[in-house]
């Protein structure tokens, strides 16, 4: 029993100082040690190997595509964002088209 409190002690211990590093440190840790590129490197090779279950491929395809360009729904949010941008560029132009008629 007290090998299982030691251990919920250091699991407890691990997980404080994982939550404590903020978002600014943990970007540079993973920098520093190239950790994105090993990682994903590393899933493409599991993705590639022949005995990989054909749903796990998918979702690692899925998640490096969603990485790269962004989930649909993102996607299509930022689409109408600058659709909205572009729409409101023109209107402009053409309001201030109509009031140099009348200048």
């Amino acid at each position: 029993m007290s090998n299982s409190t030691t251990e919920q002690k250091a699991t407890s211990q691990d997980k404080s100082i994982i939550q404590g590093i903020g978002f600014k440190e943990f970007s540079s840790i993973c920098q520093e040690y190239q950790i994105v590129e090993k990682a994903t490197k590393e899933l493409l090779e599991i993705a590639k190997d022949d005995d990989t279950p054909v749903r796990t491929k998918v979702d690692i395809y899925k998640w490096v595509i969603e990485m790269n360009v962004g989930k649909p729904r993102q996607i299509t949010t930022e689409l109408d964002d600058k659709l909205t941008e572009l729409k409101v560029k023109k209107a402009k132009n053409e309001t201030g088209n109509i009031v140099d008629m009348f200048s």
